[in-house]
């Protein structure tokens, strides 16, 4: 009776091993930096509080929701795209090019598909479902079809009705050209760019009215440092969300919270 003989295993380079274990710090070193700033003694009681759980529950709701899509329309489409037919190529590149997307440029896309100005974003609003954010102080992610549960105003989210009443105020406050400016955005259904200015013209001014003037407007994270936000306007140079809060991060606001200010910057044109 003769034995099998096991297939000889070439050893491993070292070279490929050093590799190796380098891309593997690469993907284990963030997370051990996370866990090393997360304060263990007070995480349960901070996990307690009602923000956390606000936060975590609209996760949660995210997550079942978006399962659910998933479900209803990811395994049809798999069906048809694992037939042979002609085209069937050219449709799976599609299917797969939205998921080689920067997550920033994904959140631009799904707000300007499903955004509250969008026609989509309308009809969906009327039944009740929405893009919305969650709020800053929780977890300061955006949050897809779901409805803001804590009362959080999205962010770049001041209507036109909330320009008309900024323009009062500024006028009470004797401030006639801000009021001015405040009326031109809402006479632009809230745009506070009308599609030909920059960043550097009459955005930045559009923001400064809405820090002075329309505190109540906005979002808990861009209220809390609006004044700090106000001295920096003039200076902020970039045009991207990930850019204008690099920016801000580095004139001391924290990277969380200047994350959630350079999005409502961002979509407040």
């Amino acid at each position: 009776m003769t034995s099998r003989r096991t297939p000889a295993v070439s050893p491993l380079p070292i070279w490929a091993g050093g590799l190796g274990a380098l891309a593997l710090c690469f993907l284990l070193l963030p997370l051990a930096f996370m866990l090393g700033r997360v304060n263990w003694v007070t995480l349960g009681a901070t996990l307690a509080t009602p923000e956390a759980a606000a936060a975590l529950g609209l996760s949660m709701r995210t997550c079942v929701m978006a399962l659910g899509i998933d479900l209803i329309l990811g395994v049809p489409a798999a069906l048809v795209l694992s037939r042979s037919w002609r085209g069937v190529r050219a449709a799976r590149i599609l299917v797969a090019l939205p998921l080689s997307l920067p997550p920033v440029v994904a959140g631009i896309a799904l707000l300007a598909a499903f955004g509250r100005r969008s026609t989509l974003g309308a009809l969906l609003g009327g039944v009740g479902l929405g893009v919305q954010q969650a709020s800053a102080t929780t977890s300061g992610s955006p949050a897809v079809f779901a409805n803001d549960q804590n009362g959080e105003r999205a962010a770049g989210d001041i209507s036109a009705t909330d320009w008309e009443a900024i323009a009062r105020q500024a006028e009470a406050a004797g401030d006639q050209k801000s009021a001015q400016v405040a009326r031109e955005i809402a006479q632009r259904d809230g745009r506070a760019s009308n599609g030909q200015e920059s960043l550097g013209s009459i955005l930045r001014k559009a923001i400064k009215i809405a820090l002075t003037y329309g505190r109540p407007f906005l979002p808990n994270p861009v209220r809390s440092w609006a004044d700090k936000i106000y001295g920096l306007v003039d200076s902020i140079e970039a045009t991207s969300e990930l850019g204008i809060a690099t920016f801000l991060t580095q004139n001391g606001i924290p990277a969380d919270v200047a994350i959630e200010i350079a999005r409502w910057i961002v979509t407040f044109a």
